[in-house]
């Protein structure tokens, strides 16, 4: 009736359409009576949060663990129709890559198979990681559009839509539910997978002014957080990317877990740990610690020592691996562009700790060992009669120096040519080494390095007198607040250093202020070594 053809007409792809929404509503109505009977047996619901699942097919499986296999092969006979055909008209879902993905579905399947409340949360992407193909004896990949002709095994729950907020926009976040049908049972699990979409489908009013592509930019950024399974984050861009990926489906998952709890137990969070639990699978979905104690006090006016409590008993961590390569770190900076509304927690919890391992009376170099967190710190510098010779003969002096960053706080040294600026930040990545005097620094972080290109740029400074700013685990900025944006262009470009500049949100504005004030902000020390 779907399709307006009989069965006897119809193709083996119409075939196995109907059949999947057979399939599909006979597991819906599984689904509602195991939900039933665990929230009125008050069973503890588990949340697996996973940045992929490797699910495979979900037809051919489904017959299986349900017992209809050969009901429907029978069914499909009479028409002449073969279920195998069927089976290999299933794509694969592209919602994982290899280890990690199919771990994660073997998690969902297992609970489902032990009859356990168990529902996992990821991103419903709409391309795969990518499609092989191999043309003169060579891999290509090309995009894995696998929703291409739909999806009969993921429903669209427009009613559970929450919004997620990021520092330079707001999105929607749309559930799309997949069934995990245990072998021989009645315990039907759900895989919820989370659609970013544009809060408003297009602007209007740019359209009609004949801005097109301006009109559905909001759209097309919104739609980038769940477009591609791991994309590219060899830049700045990129790896935004990827926190808003990672912070997006964990708060969106966080807002449902928390709503489908009141819906049953209110307002009384001290069940919620009684009666959740959340296990972390990898580095991806940890953004969810803060992000938890952020929903709790900020929506559910809950006390932020309680919401900590209520943190520690609720989330499980897995972790895949120890190799340093493939621990995520976020900078301090990449957090505050992004998602800056759970910053401050992450350094109250860093706080947190330090006074633990201090009462705990834990030695300080087995503490620092256990701080070694995904924040870069900041760094102090002194520097006391410091003297340095170059090879020409020439020698600099610091006589009394002492300054101090916040991780990703701007350093501007302030003043006119040949007092030791450079010397200063050479010595501080450790270039060169001093001559005497004393050269003291404390840091956690990386400090950063300066490249060659960057080096030859303090030659090409206009009028003589450079101003040095930069980051802590950033690209290093060098620029002189007397020049002209034209000025300043021209040497990043003779410096090779231009891809900086266009890098950065506000482009060259980002660089120029009045004699070294207004940098990133505001956040800028002058530091004038006389």
């Amino acid at each position: 009736v779907r399709y307006g053809v009989t069965p006897e007409d119809a193709t083996d792809e119409q075939f196995y359409r109907a059949c999947s929404m057979i399939l599909r509503e006979i597991s819906d109505d599984h689904f509602d009576k195991f939900t039933k009977e665990t929230n009125e047996n008050g069973k503890k619901q588990v949340c697996y949060m996973c940045m992929e699942f490797l699910m495979g097919r979900s037809f051919k499986n489904t017959l299986y663990n349900i017992g209809l296999e050969s009901s429907f092969r029978t069914a499909l006979k009479k028409y002449g129709c073969k279920l195998e055909n069927l089976y290999e008209l299933e794509p694969d879902a592209g919602l994982g890559n290899g280890g990690l993905g199919r771990l994660a579905a073997c998690f969902l399947d297992s609970a489902a198979n032990l009859s356990l409340p168990l529902d996992g949360y990821g991103i419903r992407y709409k391309y795969g990681l990518f499609k092989q193909d191999i043309v003169n004896g060579f891999q290509t990949e090309t995009a894995d559009d696998w929703t291409k002709w739909g999806d009969p095994w993921s429903v669209r729950i427009e009613d559970d839509s929450v919004t997620v907020d990021f520092k330079d926009m707001s999105v929607k976040a749309v559930p799309y539910d997949m069934p995990i049908i245990g072998y021989g049972t009645g315990n039907i699990g759900t895989l919820r997978l989370w659609q970013s979409e544009s809060l408003a489908p297009f602007d209007f009013d740019l359209f009609n002014s004949q801005k097109y592509d301006k009109s559905v930019a909001l759209k097309n950024r919104a739609e980038d957080i769940s477009r591609v399974l791991y994309p590219n984050d060899d830049n700045n861009e990129g790896k935004k990317l990827r926190l808003k990926q990672q912070y997006f489906f964990s708060s969106a998952s966080l807002q449902d877990i928390i709503r489908k709890f009141k819906s049953i137990h209110g307002n009384d969070f001290d069940k919620f740990a009684e009666y959740i639990t959340i296990q972390l699978n990898d580095t991806h979905p940890v953004i969810s610690i803060p992000e938890l104690i952020r929903l709790l006090t900020e929506n559910e006016n809950v006390d932020f020592d309680f919401a900590v409590e209520i943190t520690k008993n609720v989330f499980n961590y897995t972790n895949h691996t120890i190799m340093q390569e493939a621990l995520e770190k976020w900078d301090v900076k990449t957090i505050k562009d992004t998602i800056p509304q759970v910053l401050d927690i992450i350094k109250k919890l860093d706080k947190m700790l330090k006074k633990e391992l201090k009462k705990a009376k834990i030695d300080k170099e087995k503490a620092e060992a256990m701080l070694k967190t995904a924040l870069e710190k900041g760094v102090t510098v002194s520097a006391k009669n410091v003297t340095y010779t170059y090879d020409g003969g020439e020698r600099a002096v610091l006589n009394d120096v002492n300054f101090s960053a916040a991780p990703g706080e701007t350093i501007a040294f302030v003043g006119p040519s040949g007092e030791g600026k450079t010397t200063l930040l050479r010595l501080i990545l450790g270039l060169v080494e001093p001559d005497s005097g004393k050269m003291e620094m404390e840091t956690d972080g990386e400090i950063i390095e300066v490249s060659d290109s960057t080096r030859r740029f303090c030659s090409y400074v206009p009028q003589g007198s450079a101003v040095f700013s930069g980051t802590v685990a950033d690209n290093l900025r060098i620029v002189n607040p007397n020049a002209t944006e034209e000025e300043i262009i021209d040497a990043l470009k003779i410096a090779d250093a231009w891809s900086f500049v266009e890098e950065l949100p506000l482009g060259i504005n980002t660089f120029i202020g009045e004699r070294g004030v207004n940098f990133s902000e505001g956040q800028i020390q002058r530091i004038s070594i006389a």
